[in-house]
């Protein structure tokens, strides 16, 4: 088995608008709309990059979506 490909990349982030900013400047590239998804307890949005997607995602809430508040906590305490 080979892999043919990717599709996207998740990141946790503590604050998508700064995230945002951050991966707009540097890809050079907008992004798409912000999505709210009540159900996963998440913010997202994706930036196209050709040939795979760069998925940036925010909880909702202090009590939102465990996994992503975690990392997104790890992230913020890492810069």
């Amino acid at each position: 088995m080979s892999i043919v490909g990717l599709s996207h990349v998740g990141i946790a982030v503590p604050d998508l608008e700064a995230a945002m900013t951050l991966f707009q400047n540097r890809l050079a590239v907008s992004p798409g709309p912000v999505l709210e998804k009540p159900d996963q307890g998440v913010r997202l949005v994706q930036f196209d990059l050709g040939n795979a997607r760069l998925e940036l995602l925010s909880p909702l809430s202090p009590d939102s979506n465990r996994p992503v508040r975690t990392a997104a906590q790890a992230t913020a305490l890492s810069s």
